[in-house]
């Protein structure tokens, strides 16, 4: 984190996009098609490359889902192995056991899941009833940071969801590592 601060003039947080691709089509999102091919890992080690060089202290893969790019572990790598921290914002629905395992041994630094409602509505499917089970092998399995973050839109039909998520949340962490939350309200609609 010290190397993000360490010059006055330089990138403290880059995101990198390695797929639009996604399996879900929340109804709030626009950063996802169903027919982009992933960027190709060359393409995406000559970024990270040119992000160090400019001194860049953490880089955020997001998408589209960036889980299903299918080299993100080797990014993740070499973002890890020229000295930047590497973040990823998820979903959560590719999250398996076998799947964190190689998230640890890629050396990530911190996972964000999005969680936007208790049970799946026509705005989103990431929710609790559906993502606990993810937020559980997390706990047992993860060794970077969790954060849980909700998407709470101002027509939402139950504005409460975002309190039992962020309490879901407050209990997903491991003895290693405690998760966090962030609740961002957003309006949704006219």
């Amino acid at each position: 984190m010290a190397r993000a601060f360490r010059l006055p003039y330089q990138p403290v947080v880059a995101h990198l996009i390695p797929t639009r691709r996604c399996n879900l089509a929340c109804a709030y999102c626009s950063e996802y098609d169903q027919s982009s091919d992933p960027v190709p890992a060359p393409v995406l080690e000559r970024r990270v490359g040119a992000l160090a060089a400019l001194g860049t202290g953490i880089v955020t893969m997001s998408g589209g889902e960036p889980l299903l790019h299918p080299d993100l572990d080797a990014i993740i790598g070499r973002v890890r192995g020229l000295g930047m921290m590497a973040t990823v914002i998820t979903n959560g629905y590719p999250l398996t056991r076998d799947r964190i395992a190689r998230l640890n041994r890629a050396g990530l630094d911190h996972l964000q899941i999005s969680i936007d409602n208790v049970t799946p509505d026509q705005v989103s499917r990431k929710s609790l009833a559906v993502l606990d089970e993810k937020l559980q092998l997390l706990a047992r399995w993860a060794e970077f940071d969790v954060t849980v973050n909700a998407t709470v839109g101002g027509e939402a039909a139950s504005p409460e969801d975002a309190l039992v998520i962020a309490r879901r949340a407050s209990r997903s962490g491991s003895r290693r590592r405690p998760a966090s939350s962030t609740i961002a309200a957003a309006r949704c609609g006219p």
